[in-house]
């Protein structure tokens, strides 16, 4: 019976170890790649403007905030499975000519306009190096 449970044990904390190993993982500061069951190999969603790295928080605003202005749009697009470019106004997933905002109150985050046909909403990007 004792080995029976020891068993039993041992297959679920296996299961929990092997489910992880399918989760989404990435490293902010090291620009690492972002490993996605199904996308393995992927970079994380990013934007460099104004000589910074900002990347993809998953947070959706619908409203910008009251210091928010429009700075450019994004020139270029570079493949997500490869290291990301240091070319300002160039994203590795926006399509271009998407607009980019920054909150001149703090200057680490940005909003791009979404291109969504039912209503307005801005992507969240924090700068990462």
């Amino acid at each position: 019976m004792k080995k029976a449970i020891a068993l039993g044990m041992t297959l679920i904390v296996l299961s929990v170890v092997i489910t992880g190993c399918g989760a989404k993982t990435f490293n902010l500061k090291d620009n690492e790649l972002l490993s996605v069951k199904g996308q393995s190999g992927a970079y994380r969603p990013m934007v460099y403007v104004r000589d910074t790295l900002y990347g993809e928080t998953a947070d959706v605003v619908s409203v910008l905030p009251e210091n928010a202005v429009s700075i450019g749009v994004i020139e270029k697009t570079v493949s997500q499975y490869e290291p990301m470019v240091r070319e300002n106004f160039t994203s590795n997933l926006l399509p271009i000519g998407s607009q980019v905002f920054c909150d001149e109150a703090d200057l680490n985050i940005l909003y791009v306009l979404l291109p969504l046909d039912s209503k307005v909403q801005y992507s969240v990007y924090e700068g990462i190096d």
